[in-house]
């Protein structure tokens, strides 16, 4: 069984203009960092500060408003993060919901959201990629979900931001591993995505994704998977483990299920070197009923124009 990774991405600044880091972790919610760490049975280092030099100031915001982000989801709900973290149009993949639009969940009635009063979660940074121009940056970390009396539960999150006028700004964020308030909370609510179609930017990696779904859907997962995967790509499972590698990547997803999926949204930076991409997906396997899932994807590009995800988290949809 693939194991939870501390996460400290290669630096891309040699080959694409991204950079990449783990989190430095300062002494604050320091209690529940190690509620954390004793659960999931990992030992975490945070001693990598984001490097000097041309926007490092903008890293910094963006570890600090992911930070802000997760204090807030703690301290006050999810319906204030959406507000003051989320892109109207920003996407949200919460396990066994449809795509949802922050817009959207802004619209409904209290009791649907992910946080009602018997339930607290927050979110820890463990690491980013920036873009060379630090216009659009990735984060992932460790969820903490607490509900009623039952133990602390953890899970994973992966976060794409694009920066703007009103600053950082969450485009799309997949949960993993995290439990709505109810079995039916999340899947009566309807799908929603962004009603503007995705701009030049993202066309590279709506392509590149496409490409992907097309290998696969000829010559099997684990063949796509390999091909369309870095080197040290990872892929976020259901209960948020990781597996990192395109060889173990191929292996983990090999078998006789036939794989469909197609992107329905997506962003890139203004360099072109990083971005993201939203889909669903349809897993069949031989016999038993097809598996409907959704997926956030991030992708990079390198030095030989190839573009490959380095990032694919998912979970399932109604």
């Amino acid at each position: 069984m693939p194991r939870p990774h501390n996460v400290n991405q290669r630096d891309l600044a040699a080959d694409s203009g991204a950079r990449a880091v783990s989190v430095r972790r300062g002494p604050a919610k320091y209690w529940r960092h190690r509620i954390i760490c004793a659960a999931m049975g990992l030992l975490l280092s945070f001693d990598t500060a984001a490097p000097a030099g041309p926007g490092s100031d903008r890293m910094e915001g963006l570890i600090d408003a992911d930070r802000s982000a997760g204090s807030t989801l703690w301290t006050s709900g999810f319906r204030e993060v959406l507000r003051q973290s989320f892109d109207s149009d920003g996407v949200l993949l919460l396990p066994g919901a449809q795509l949802l639009t922050a817009g959207r969940l802004l619209l409904l009635d209290t009791d649907t959201q992910p946080s009602p009063s018997g339930m607290r979660m927050s979110w820890d940074p463990l690491g980013l990629i920036i873009s060379g121009d630090s216009t659009t940056g990735v984060t992932w970390g460790v969820v903490t979900q607490l509900q009623d009396s039952n133990p602390p539960a953890t899970g994973r999150y992966v976060a794409a931001w694009q920066h703007g006028s009103s600053g950082w700004r969450i485009a799309a964020c997949a949960l993993l591993g995290v439990s709505p308030p109810s079995r039916q909370a999340w899947e009566l609510i309807g799908r929603s995505i962004p009603g503007e179609p995705p701009d030049s930017r993202a066309q590279p990696f709506l392509n590149a994704d496409r490409g992907f779904a097309r290998l696969a859907a000829d010559s099997g997962a684990a063949l796509a998977f390999r091909t369309w995967a870095a080197s040290d790509a990872m892929i976020f499972g259901r209960r948020g483990f990781i597996i990192r590698g395109a060889d173990m990547i191929g292996r983990a997803v090999d078998g006789p299920a036939r794989w469909r999926w197609d992107p329905v949204t997506g962003g890139g930076s203004s360099s072109g070197n990083l971005g993201w991409t939203v889909g669903e997906a349809t897993i069949s396997p031989d016999e038993g009923a097809p598996a409907r899932t959704k997926y956030l994807s991030v992708w990079h590009v390198g030095p030989d124009g190839s573009v490959r995800f380095i990032i694919d988290a998912g979970n399932a949809r109604p």
